[in-house]
């Protein structure tokens, strides 16, 4: 995972201040395992608005790369265990 800036990792309770409850809701789909697909069908909305949502989140969260979000949720376990 990579951060930008070496910032620190923000804590899931940071992480959800950051974000939009929308954002939250396919933040915490996507640490459960489900794909795009299924995130949008749940939602009943399109797979690009769940990709946009995504972005968003790793913006926001300065995470980026392959599986950002997954990895982000790991390093938070380790870190904080929550």
């Amino acid at each position: 995972m990579a951060l930008e800036n070496n910032e620190r990792i923000l804590s899931y309770t940071e992480a959800v201040k950051l974000l939009s409850p929308r954002e939250v809701q396919i933040m915490d789909y996507i640490i459960e395992g489900y794909t795009i697909s299924e995130i949008a069908n749940k939602l009943y909305l399109s797979e690009h608005t769940i990709n946009t949502h995504k972005k968003n989140i790793t913006r926001k969260l300065s995470i980026y790369g392959p599986n950002a979000i997954i990895k982000w949720r790991e390093a938070v376990r380790n870190n904080f265990g929550q």
